[in-house]
């Protein structure tokens, strides 16, 4: 379950380390790796409106859209620009691969424009949801950014030339803008650096690689409150997750021994240690981690962990032989410990290595899942007062597009605990919730996944891989339950009825083995 538990604390975008050009404003971000587009945003719930400041580095046009795909085809776009000391803003719909046509009505409010020191800046506020059929609605969950900009302002309202640079990416922007924020980096802290020690990497497509490391000691025990990554340059695409595991057993003597997660020559106490309780993960797309001000992941102590087995999964599909590798995670933490000790539980559908616990037929836009975790189990695991949801991370594959998770309780169905219909594998991050959820004892959580397999020729089954599948969602709660895991999964009879009849009608190459040999 590798897999599953690498991305378990992926990238709460941080508030803490605000840019000084966004002050005012409670979320920022670079959206493109060269630091010359600056996005910071606000949201006002009693208006329903978001507030943007983007900040290029040019003179000329600069552009900001929504898309449904990443793509501009479809994206509800504003185009603005400073000139003559004077501000223009459009609100624009891309049709086309083309310069997107002027809305007939404009639901974009520029409020300030400004040039100094060679940047253009612009400030405007629409509202969340959508006011006709060309605005595109910012929900919860993942939202597909689009940007541009050119070196030079328009000639007219109507001539505006094509950009010079364009990018896109994906972004939470509802996460952290309720009751539930993440907090300022203050007050005093550490760090302290996880790191692998010059890893050659093999020259495999996949590598899973285990490193044990010592936390710092620290007698009463203390909180981490915020971590990010550490990834060599140059090994950004290399890199795909990196989670440090729990290790309760005294590792000290294999500290300087390392190497493949599922080797033999691994010792066996090391190898025991990896799939067990996540402290610390990072994967794909995810900007570093800030728990809001009154939770924290508890570590050293009395009971805490004092060692990790930090596991790095290496995505390599050139087979390259000549990277040496040493990323790792920086772990931000405190001695003056929070009210609440943070604690994760796993809901959705069962994944096993031996990949057939899912399957998914080919060819197909829309397939749902759904998978229960009844009441019966929370009844037993969790207690009286039940446990509060701050934060999801929902997470399924390449074919999944939607992740969605339902609260039951006396069979009236209560708010969802949280949705996105825009998953993007490539964006790995937390939501903070707009507010807190309470799961009581009794009640029932339903996981809801939507793949696209329309152009999959072949069954797609579950497993750790990139091109199997998944269904999970990650509820983090305080207090800290007995409950850990609850899993659907479909009965093998049932499944071995499936895969013999998918398997006569030619449309997967499964074979089965007996039951006893899994």
């Amino acid at each position: 379950m590798t897999m599953i538990f690498s991305l378990l604390l992926l990238g709460l975008i941080s508030t803490a380390l605000t840019d000084h050009h966004c002050q005012g404003y409670d979320h920022t971000r670079y959206l493109d790796t060269d630091k010359t587009y600056l996005l910071c945003w606000k949201v006002d719930w009693p208006t329903e409106t978001i507030t943007f400041k983007v900040q290029a580095d040019t003179l000329g046009w600069v552009g900001f859209g929504i898309s449904p795909d990443g793509h501009m085809p479809g994206s509800d776009m504003v185009i603005g620009w400073q000139k003559s000391g004077s501000g223009y803003l459009q609100d624009r719909f891309a049709t086309d691969r083309v310069m997107p046509p002027v809305d007939e009505k404009q639901n974009v409010e520029l409020l300030s424009s400004s040039e100094s020191d060679g940047k253009t800046t612009l400030e405007f506020r629409r509202k969340l949801q959508a006011c006709e059929p060309k605005d595109l609605p910012i929900e919860s969950g993942t939202t597909r950014i689009v940007w541009s900009y050119n070196y030079a302002d328009p000639t007219s309202v109507d001539s505006v030339p094509i950009h010079d640079k364009k990018g896109s990416t994906s972004i939470g922007l509802l996460s952290g803008t309720g009751s539930v924020q993440a907090a300022d980096l203050t007050g005093t802290y550490e760090h302290y650096d996880l790191l692998n020690k010059n890893v050659s990497v093999p020259s495999v497509d996949t590598t899973y690689w285990c490193q044990p490391l010592k936390l710092p000691v620290i007698a009463n025990g203390a909180h981490i409150i915020r971590y990010e990554p550490v990834i060599q340059p140059g090994h950004e695409i290399l890199v795909h997750h990196i989670l440090a595991y729990e290790c309760n057993a005294d590792i000290d003597p294999y500290l300087n021994v390392a190497g493949s997660c599922d080797s033999g020559s691994l010792p066996g106490v090391v190898r025991r240690c990896r799939g067990g309780q996540p402290l610390l993960a990072w994967a794909v797309g995810g900007q570093g981690t800030t728990l809001p001000a009154d939770i924290g992941l508890p570590f050293s102590g009395t009971n805490g962990p004092k060692y990790v087995v930090m596991e790095t999964h290496y995505n390599n599909p050139q087979m390259k032989a000549d990277f040496i590798d040493a990323s790792g995670m920086r772990m931000y933490y405190t001695q003056s410990k929070r009210k609440y000790d943070a604690q994760i539980l796993e809901f959705g559908h069962k994944v096993s290595t031996n990949e057939i616990e899912l399957l998914l037929p080919p060819r197909m836009s829309n397939i749902v899942t759904e998978n229960l975790c009844p009441g019966v189990c929370t009844q037993q695991a969790l207690p009286s007062g039940g446990v509060n949801v701050f934060a999801t991370f929902l997470h399924s594959h390449t074919a999944g597009k939607r992740i969605w998770v339902k609260h039951i309780r006396n069979s009236t169905e209560l708010p969802e605990i949280d949705r996105n219909d825009h998953y993007d594998f490539n964006f790995q991050d937390i939501t903070l919730l707009r507010r807190e959820t309470n799961i009581q004892p009794g009640d029932d959580i339903q996981v809801f996944c939507d793949y696209d397999t329309s152009k999959r020729a072949e069954v797609t089954i579950g497993g750790l891989g990139t091109m199997n599948e998944m269904c999970l969602a990650y509820l983090f709660v305080y207090p800290v339950p007995r409950l850990r895991t609850c899993l659907s999964q479909i009965p093998y009879d049932d499944l071995t009825v499936f895969i013999q009849d998918a398997y006569s009608y030619r449309l997967c190459a499964i074979q089965l083995l007996p039951a006893n040999q899994y």
